[in-house]
């Protein structure tokens, strides 16, 4: 018999907490003094878990996420992003939580000036995510 009738699971499984998405969008405008020489045919993807203790984590692991893409595209001979969005899922099981974060970005390589890179796109979103999950996620420490 493949499966028994007895059938259990030994360990609760991850419920999702919260889940937010910020779409692919440009991060440079047409009127920026620097040409694109190559753009890669396809988006990189970065996916990471992080194991959370408080709120002010989301944002970090984010900005660890872009950081970890940049450095595949500077791996593949690319130095900006011309396209970037992301996602995360945060998930509890029992008091611990995780939180599942999924960059994207569009790599090129551009001459010409180029701006140091601004924050991911839409990060302010995090800070009210914050404030929202004070609510529904007390057993995690809220860092001020």
């Amino acid at each position: 018999m493949l499966f028994s009738k007895h059938f259990r699971r030994r360990e609760a499984p991850w419920e999702v907490v919260d889940s937010r998405l910020v779409s692919p969008v440009p991060m440079w405008d047409e009127d920026s003094e620097m040409e694109v020489l190559r753009m890669h045919d396809t988006d990189l993807l970065v996916e990471l878990q992080h194991e959370i203790k408080n709120v002010a984590e989301l944002r970090k692991a984010v900005q660890f996420a872009r950081l970890r893409l940049m450095k595949e595209a500077s791996q593949l001979q690319y130095n900006i992003l011309l396209m970037e969005g992301w996602r995360y899922t945060l998930l509890r099981k029992g008091s611990r939580y995780r939180l599942d974060v999924v960059y994207s970005g569009r790599p090129a390589y551009a001459t010409g000036k180029i701006i140091s890179h601004s924050p991911p796109p839409f990060i302010g979103m995090l800070d009210h995510c914050r404030h929202q999950m004070h609510g529904f996620v007390p057993a995690i420490e809220l860092a001020h």
